[in-house]
Parts: structure tokens; sequence; C-alpha cells
């Protein structure tokens, strides 16, 4: 390997963890104060670098919600994809519920969650990412509830989109719920929450013969 291309290969791996480092000072900053009471000065201190470093990878707080929020989607696309070779689907989704409810942890990235989300119904360039983020996210869980359900695995008279949507209402739901009552722990509603989607999915023989 060329010197050029080990010095190309650092480079890439420092900008990405300048972008890690400012995007967890920015949802620290986000979730501790607001998307409008934080300040980029305040994100440059809580990440520990200059605002000229900052910049130089974030024009605006917008820029940075952007950021957060396709991280988030390329988190929750790589986990609906580990899903679709899990051999029993309904398990592979419950598990999947309980590894996205254990991740909400801090009440602050609850806060995040939720504060994206209000900005989302007053900005319209926020409102655009989120909408892109939801199509794809929900997209993709529609897409593997399909193929599970030609497979047979799930009730055949559901709708796998709306199915998708209702699941992710429900951890919409219970992150919210983590931002308004920070001493929850999600995990406590794991259980019961992949009890009501299993229920939802898993076929039956009335729901077959009707």
């Amino acid at each position: 390997m060329s010197r050029a291309v080990v010095d190309k290969t650092a480079s890439s791996e420092i900008a990405a963890e300048r972008r890690r480092q400012i995007l967890a000072a920015a949802a620290v900053c986000f979730g501790r104060r607001g998307f409008h009471a934080a300040t980029m000065p305040e994100i440059c201190a809580e990440a520990g670098l200059s605002p000229g470093t900052v910049y130089r990878y974030f024009r605006s707080k917008d820029d940075l919600i952007e950021a957060l929020v396709e991280q988030d989607r390329a988190e929750s696309l790589a986990m609906l994809e580990s899903l679709a070779a899990a051999p029993d689907i309904l398990a592979a989704i419950g598990a999947g519920i309980a590894e996205t409810l254990a991740a909400v942890r801090d009440p602050g990235e609850a806060a995040v969650y939720v504060e994206i989300g209000a900005e989302a119904a007053r900005n319209p360039r926020v409102a655009a990412i989120v909408r892109r983020h939801e199509e794809s996210v929900t997209g993709a869980l529609a897409m593997l509830l399909r193929r599970a359900q030609g497979r047979g695995e799930i009730a055949a008279d559901l709708d796998p989109r709306l199915a998708a949507e209702v699941i992710a209402a429900l951890i919409d739901g219970l992150i919210t719920r983590k931002a308004l009552a920070p001493d929850v722990d999600l995990l406590n509603y794991a259980p019961l929450a992949q009890r009501m989607i299993e229920d939802l999915l898993r076929p039956s023989p009335k729901r077959s013969s009707a």
C-alpha cells in the first residue's frame, strides 16, 4: 500500500471520528437545552473542538440534525438487514425491539428524539429529512414483513406497510415516554411490546381460515 493511500485512509478515519465526536456533543446539547436554546459555541465546547473545526464539518444546527437522523437511519437499516437472515422472524423482530429500547438508556437520547420530531413539525427542511428517514426505515421493515408473509411466517391478512407503521409508532411512543419520565427503564416494556407485536404478526388458524 502506498504512502498516499495510507495517508488518505488515516485522514478519512480522523474525519469520521471528528464527525462522531461533534454529533455526540450536539446530541448532548440538544437533549439538555433543546434545539433552539442550544448554540453552536456550546456544541463546540462540549465537543472540545474549535469553532473552525466544527464548522468544517457542519455549517449549522440543521446540518447537525440531518446527520443525527442519517446516523439513526443507517443503524436502523443495518439492524433490519440482520433480521432478514434470521430463521425465526417473529423472534428476530422481538429481539430487534428489545435492542432498540435498550439503546435508549439515557433520558437525553430520548429528549433528542422528541426534540427532532418537534422541530420537524415547524421546520420544512427538518420535516423533509425526518420523512425520508421514516420512509426508508418503515419501507425496509414493510419489505421484511412482506417477504416473511410470502413464506407463511406472519399472518396473510395483514397489510405489511400498516403493520410496519404500527411497530414504528409503538417504538416512537415508548421513546417519548422515556423523555417525559426519565426514570423509566424502557427494557421493562420490552417483553410486553414483543408480545403485542408477535400477537399482531403471528398467523393463527382462525385468521387463516377467515
